[in-house]
């Protein structure tokens, strides 16, 4: 069982919003490791930043995104001793190398599950516990209105966000929008307050 440990969280202040623009002038936020606009970078699962899940009655700690997900993802399907190798380094393109299917292959069983809706469900727990930390949901919430896409490298995966021609479901995108969209009944956003689509985001 993987529990999320809850943290308290901070007041949005739409003040701060002044640094956000969305690319070209439009409200679209295209995130990645490597965005030239190092605030948005924090979107990425890339992005070091330290949290912690509760794994089988154990909290273990994660230096990103995309360590507790390859964790999880290995941990899931009995692969443990490949899991403990992904927490041994800390850094995030190593991670998901030693995640990756080349380097620990799941069965067909194993990855046909894994393909059909387990991926999510293990992202958006992910992300349900790296943005668990006050200063990080902090930042998100200040992307309120803007819509949120991961921009891949040319052979990046079309999953998880899109190509350099927009082909892609964007589904990191859409994970960080939903919990974006969870938290804000429990901060204090103004009732009718209109993002830059003209309505609450």
């Amino acid at each position: 069982m993987v529990r999320v440990e809850r943290k308290r969280m901070l007041t949005i202040d739409l003040s701060k919003r002044s640094h956000l623009s969305g690319e070209g002038g439009t409200n679209t936020i295209f995130f990645s490791s490597k965005c030239k606009n190092a605030s948005h970078q924090f979107l990425s699962n890339m992005f070091l930043c330290g949290f912690s899940l509760e794994v089988d009655g154990i909290s273990r700690e994660f230096s990103s995104a995309e360590q507790a997900f390859q964790f999880l993802k290995l941990w899931e399907y009995k692969r443990h001793d490949k899991a403990i190798d992904v927490l041994k380094t800390a850094n995030p393109v190593e991670c998901k190398r030693r995640g990756s299917r080349r380097s620990v292959p799941l069965n067909d069983v194993e990855q046909s599950n894994w393909n059909n809706g387990k991926k999510i469900e293990v992202m958006r727990t992910v992300l349900r516990a790296k943005f668990s930390e006050a200063e990080l949901m902090s930042k998100l919430l200040e992307t309120w209105g803007f819509e949120l896409v991961e921009k891949l490298p040319f052979r990046g995966d079309g999953f998880w966000g899109v190509s350099a021609k927009g082909l892609g479901a964007n589904v990191l995108g859409q994970l960080l929008m939903e919990i974006r969209s969870a938290a804000q009944a429990a901060v204090a956003i103004p009732r009718g307050h209109a993002g830059p689509f003209g309505t609450p985001g």
